[in-house]
């Protein structure tokens, strides 16, 4: 269980950027001792991680017979008190969370449509107190539209803007954002305010190396909730996008940007097969364009290299790519950095994947 806690704290909430969290897992250690359910939901999800690292696939008799009795607690407890607690809304969240780990979309549906009638029954995440199994119910849901391209069942927006904006570098950030939309022709207002806060976040975040400041963690996830949020409610993924093709493609480089985020950097990185196809079919439409700017162009690909696409598999984008560095005249990793820079990104999470692209770039 301990072990379990920790894992999960140190992939949420990155302690390289983030405030000591351990003590908001008290509310996972009540459930834990008090709810037979979310007993029998840990035990099942520590036994899955477990074959995980033992290199098992799928689930064991061991995880469907914890299974079988969450389920079981689950059903009884519903019989009896009929609104469900939070305590049966985070068993519901953490099965739904299971499956989006397993990549199974059929079970982890079900298990979030039954996660949604659940809110509702509460009248709502406002209604939730404990605002660390709000922010998980957001990423689980978040999670799931990523893989399935599905519109997001739930809304939060409660981005940092009064701390991110009292940093003394706001001001240029965010007229070096307009700027550089209006560069790379995106002129969507919804767009451009995620790249001015992304961006801003990325040099709030970056500046931390020299300040010693670290994020409240409830904070780091706010950001990651509304920008995924804004980005899939507006432009769902999957129907016809009204976007252009340079604020298409943008969308899609934000929201692998989060997937980049939604699991630490020390950890395998999770496919996301539909967004990928989206993000490739964004980028070869922006090939007819002869107007597109090399710089937006080089950032798309380098995003989508850490994170969606594989460079070592896919012959196109490492083509794409060695022509973007000729035509610009990249000779160092230092002058990939520098225009990298210019748009969203973040040291702690893209400069090491980074790193690897560069130097498979060169080494091949």
């Amino acid at each position: 269980m301990v072990k379990v806690m920790h894992l999960t704290s140190t992939i949420i909430y990155p302690k390289e950027l983030c405030m000591n969290v351990e003590e908001s897992h008290g509310i996972w250690f009540e459930f834990f001792q008090s709810d037979e359910a979310f007993f029998h939901c840990i035990l099942a999800m520590a036994q899955a991680f477990t074959d995980l690292l033992q290199g098992g696939e799928g689930e064991s008799i061991k995880v469907m017979r914890y299974l079988a009795d969450t389920y079981r607690c689950i059903n009884q407890k519903l019989k009896l008190e009929g609104t469900p607690d939070d305590a049966t809304v985070a068993v519901v969240m953490s099965m739904t969370m299971h499956n989006n780990i397993l990549r199974a979309p059929g079970g982890a549906k079900v298990h979030l449509n039954a996660l949604q009638r659940m809110v509702e029954l509460r009248g709502g995440l406002a209604a939730f107190s404990a605002r660390l199994l709000v922010h998980k119910i957001c990423r689980t849901d978040i999670e799931f539209s990523l893989q399935s391209g599905s519109l997001p069942r739930f809304y939060r927006d409660e981005f940092p803007h009064a701390i991110i904006r009292s940093s003394p570098q706001w001001p240029d950030t965010s007229y070096e954002a307009f700027i550089t939309t209006t560069n790379a022709q995106i002129y969507n207002i919804e767009i451009q305010s995620v790249f001015r806060d992304l961006l801003s976040v990325s040099r709030f975040i970056n500046m931390m190396g020299t300040t010693a400041q670290k994020l409240e963690p409830f904070m780091f996830q706010e950001i990651l909730i509304s920008v995924g949020y804004r980005l899939m409610h507006i432009f769902p993924l999957d129907r016809v996008t009204s976007l252009g093709a340079t604020e298409n493609a943008c969308q899609l480089a934000f929201l692998a940007m989060v997937s980049t985020m939604l699991i630490k950097k020390s950890h395998s990185r999770l496919p996301y097969p539909f967004l990928a196809g989206l993000f490739h079919d964004a980028i070869t439409r922006l090939d007819d364009n002869p107007m597109v700017d090399d710089n937006f162009l080089f950032w798309l690909l380098f995003m989508g290299a850490i994170s969606v696409f594989e460079i070592k598999d896919e012959d196109w984008l490492r083509l794409k790519l060695r022509k973007s560095i000729s035509k610009m005249e990249l000779g160092s990793w230092q002058d990939v950095k520098n225009i990298l820079g210019n748009y969203p990104w973040i040291i702690f999470f893209h400069d090491d994947p980074g790193l690897e692209v560069w130097e498979a770039l060169i080494g091949s």
